[in-house]
């Protein structure tokens, strides 16, 4: 089963006083790349597309954030795209720039959610696969 992954981090983080929690560290890594490394290590997923703040300096820390050992091994798997105004409009902005890979299902995980398990995802996809969403 062919899935991609769309992660919204182009928020504010205005509840967290500006600081984008996406970039803190946590166990030695950052908060979005516990959440990039989930789906990389699935090898059903196809593609991933973080959802960054507009502009270059907001792509290149995404990048920094994520660090070049882990955005090598997501290769071209892993894409950015700028995100919206509203969550609502940053996950459209993710679906557009997944139309290429066409996959069979897209699952949205919030950048800010280290804590998801493979057994989590799998469980989603599964009740995804039986009614159509989850």
């Amino acid at each position: 089963m062919r899935f991609a992954v769309v992660i919204p981090a182009a928020g504010r983080s205005l509840r967290f006083g500006g600081i984008k929690k996406e970039y803190r560290l946590l166990d030695g890594i950052t908060v979005l790349s516990h959440s990039i490394r989930l789906f990389i290590e699935n090898p059903g997923c196809a593609a991933i597309v973080v959802l960054v703040p507009e502009g270059k300096e907001a792509l290149s820390d995404a990048k920094d954030a994520i660090g070049p050992l882990l955005l090598a091994k997501a290769g071209p798997r892993l894409m950015f795209a700028e995100g919206g105004a509203e969550r609502f409009d940053s996950v459209k902005a993710g679906l557009l720039a997944l139309r290429s890979f066409d996959p069979e299902y897209v699952l949205v995980h919030d950048a800010a959610r280290p804590w998801a398990s493979p057994a989590l995802v799998d469980r989603v996809l599964q009740e995804t696969i039986r009614s159509g969403a989850a």
